[in-house]
């Protein structure tokens, strides 16, 4: 059930979300000036919504995405 190729993408795509999370919040700053404040909401929000949708939409998760993307390249100018 898994792979180690699996838990190594969820581990950097879940500790990058907080990051651009924090990023995003600092440039809109200007725009929404409470928008520091409702940052760990909305970093709460963005993991449940992440879950879901990954259980919903992506079972197999980060893992199938990476190599239906590999397998793109790798067959590119033809279709198999």
């Amino acid at each position: 059930m898994g792979s180690i190729l699996g838990t190594i993408h969820g581990t950097v795509f879940m500790t990058l979300v907080p990051e651009i999370l924090r990023i995003l919040a600092d440039s809109m700053s200007g725009l929404f000036p409470n928008m520091a404040a409702m940052l760990p909401q909305l970093k709460l929000f963005t993991f449940g919504f992440l879950i879901v949708f990954f259980l919903v939409y992506e079972p197999k998760g980060l893992v199938k995405i990476w190599n239906d993307i590999k397998n793109y390249w790798i067959y590119w100018p033809f279709k198999h």
